[in-house]
């Protein structure tokens, strides 16, 4: 019995002293998700929010006092050169046409018995002088048939004056006698109707309450107006290309072409936050370069402006870069900034490189640096960079194609330091777009 116990020992002694050996020391290296430096097509983007507008809009305003009497279009309606959008009452022009047209037929009148009593004086004037000269009339006789010409010859001027005088205030009665009736001047589509049947309207040039009937756009060109911010304003030019989403027309991606952008922005003073003025927003004006007939004005529409274009540029995930400051700096700035990964902002627009006050110091406003994997340890290498959008950041110098970089966050960014062992893990990083 006792030999069995020993032997028994004996094998479990051995077991464990099997076991031990064969349990390898644990891996006490750091984890790390990693991405390889890749090449690719860089494009820097301005994204925005708008609302599609006719290339040209026109004021309809009334040209006569009266009351509106039919609005025969609707917004939205197609209309042509000449067609008849609405009528206004013509109670008031309509008598005063015809009291012109009496006015003219009474001048015309007065002119016919002037040119009579003319020619009836240029005959008597004609023969006195004949008959001077034979010597039956005095000299006297002679100047007064001329004094009497004359007098019919300026009742003559006088009565074709008056004549178009009265012609020309008929004109003008039956031209606001047209105008009670008011036409389209273009091709188009009728943006807004601002009056209503039975208001008053009135003659204006200064777009005066009640003198704007409605509003039309030209239908051969259509323009995206977008709000840009000022933060990306300045990277914005005439002539760049954009795509334009409609939330009428889904997923389809129209194309268009920054036309214009107003130099002066608006500022919403009422959206202030926390006391903070709120950033001014800056129109810009992009033309659809070829849209289907369903585009309408008024639509919604997302702007996504082409920038900057790099090809085979370097590219990392933006949470892969970490920004250093230099020694006795706040170092909180750092954990601010490298939540945007590389400085950059979600526009797309690089943070500018601050340098430093003499030669040989270090940028007050930081650098940036990325962590490489070489034989499973770390290399803390200083980057620096271009083009961003929201998840990538270009490259330009201080990696290579192929390399292998840490990606945050940046709470485990800060912990790692140069020779560091590491096992990597490949990941995507954030996907592409």
């Amino acid at each position: 019995m006792t030999k069995k116990l020993l032997l028994t020992a004996a094998v479990l002694a051995a077991g464990a002293i099997l076991v031990v050996l064969s349990v390898e020391p644990a891996d006490e290296r750091a984890r790390v998700e990693t991405r390889t430096v890749t090449p690719r097509d860089f494009v820097a983007t301005v994204d925005a929010s708008g609302v599609v507008r006719p290339g040209e809009s026109v004021d309809i305003s009334a040209e006569v006092v009266g009351r509106l009497l039919e609005v025969t279009v609707r917004p939205g309606d197609p209309v042509e050169p000449g067609q008849i959008v609405a009528r206004i009452d013509d109670a008031t022009q309509r008598p005063i046409v015809e009291e012109q047209r009496a006015v003219v037929r009474e001048a015309e009148t007065a002119l016919t018995g002037a040119e009579i009593e003319e020619e009836d004086a240029e005959r008597e004037h004609t023969r006195a002088r004949e008959l001077h000269e034979q010597g039956v009339v005095s000299a006297r006789r002679v100047e007064e048939t001329r004094v009497a010409l004359d007098r019919a010859a300026n009742g003559r001027e006088r009565a074709n004056q008056n004549i178009e005088r009265a012609r020309s205030s008929l004109r003008r009665a039956e031209e606001d006698l047209r105008r009670t009736v008011v036409r389209s001047p273009m091709h188009g589509t009728v943006l807004s109707v601002d009056l209503e049947p039975g208001e008053l309207v009135v003659a204006s040039s200064q777009n005066l309450p009640g003198s704007k009937i409605m509003t039309l756009g030209t239908d051969d060109e259509l323009l995206v107006e977008a709000n840009v911010p000022e933060v990306d304003v300045v990277e914005v030019q005439e002539g760049q290309p954009a795509e334009v989403t409609l939330t009428a027309l889904g997923e389809t991606v129209l194309a268009g072409e920054v036309v214009e952008i107003q130099r002066v922005g608006q500022r919403d003073e009422t959206a202030r936050f926390g006391g903070a003025a709120p950033g001014a927003e800056f129109l810009a004006r992009i033309r659809l370069l070829d849209p289907p007939a369903a585009v309408r004005p008024s639509m919604s529409a997302q702007v996504r402006i082409e920038t900057d274009r790099r090809a085979d540029a370097l590219a990392v995930p933006i949470g892969a870069l970490l920004r250093r400051f230099p020694e006795g700096a706040d170092q909180l700035r750092s954990f601010a900034i490298s939540m945007g990964g590389d400085g950059t902002d979600v526009s797309g627009r690089t943070a500018p490189r601050a340098g430093g006050n003499e030669e040989g110091e270090e940028p007050a406003g930081g650098w940036q640096v990325a962590f490489v994997v070489q034989d499973d340890r770390i290399e803390e290498r200083r980057v620096e960079t271009g083009l961003s959008d929201l998840l990538e950041v270009e490259i330009t110098a201080g990696l290579a194609t192929d390399e292998v970089v840490v990606v945050g966050p940046a709470l485990v960014l800060r912990t790692l330091e140069d020779g560091d062992e590491v096992v990597g893990l490949e990941g995507d990083g954030g996907a592409r777009r």
